[in-house]
């Protein structure tokens, strides 16, 4: 996993609060909110933030094919942030999948940013 600064180099990246209620250490919960990525190349974070469980683990999915997802990030703690994908292609839809790493159920918050460049 790759520990990054705060969104280093990413001064146009979009960036939302996003939550989620875990509920498995198994199967993915899928967010509801769609993103989609403006320029070609850029990149995909998350900070967690809060919440009542303590690691999650998160990866994304293409909104128009749900066969699709990237690669699992495990065990995001609040330690700083994670990159959960980079070089994605201009027009990409996404959406967030989470899970518990250890505990199954609880809560977590954090922050999403996309069109992004990451250091």
């Amino acid at each position: 996993t790759l520990a990054l600064g705060l969104f280093a180099g990413s001064a146009l990246a979009d960036t939302a609060s996003t939550s989620g209620t875990t509920s498995s250490t198994i199967s993915f919960t899928p967010g509801t909110t769609q993103r989609t990525q403006s320029d070609a190349g850029d990149d995909l974070g998350f900070t967690k933030t809060g919440g009542t469980n303590p690691a999650i683990d998160m990866r994304w999915v293409k909104c128009t094919d749900p066969s699709v997802v990237g690669t699992t990030i495990y065990n995001i703690t609040n330690d700083g942030n994670q990159r959960l994908w980079a070089n994605f292609v201009q027009g990409a839809c996404f959406k967030l999948q989470y899970r518990g790493w250890v505990q199954a159920t609880g809560t977590f918050t954090g922050v999403v940013a996309w069109n992004a460049n990451f250091t």
